[in-house]
């Protein structure tokens, strides 16, 4: 038997270890849990809550550029429809 189509075997070594982890509820929250996730303490800096003016500027940065797409995309239709008409016309 060649190399590539050996028999693959489980050598007992854990990749990363999953056991701690809880999947989702797919419907609602499941009895005797909180809806808050509990954080664990990290190594990384400590990141304060954005303040209600900040929040404000994301959202309306985010509401700007969806629009922006939005608009590259109905105008790249546009033009291919006045091009259409042109051709056909």
């Amino acid at each position: 038997m060649s190399d590539q189509h050996k028999e693959w075997e489980d050598d007992g070594r854990t990749v990363a270890d999953m056991s701690g982890l809880d999947r989702p509820p797919l419907f609602g929250h499941k009895e005797g849990t909180s809806r808050k996730k509990q954080q664990e303490p990290s190594d990384g800096d400590y990141v304060p809550p954005l303040s209600r003016g900040d929040r404000w500027a994301f959202l309306l940065g985010t509401m700007k550029a969806s629009l922006l797409i939005a608009l590259a995309f109905l105008g790249g239709l546009g033009l291919c429809i006045w091009l259409l008409t042109l051709l056909l016309h």
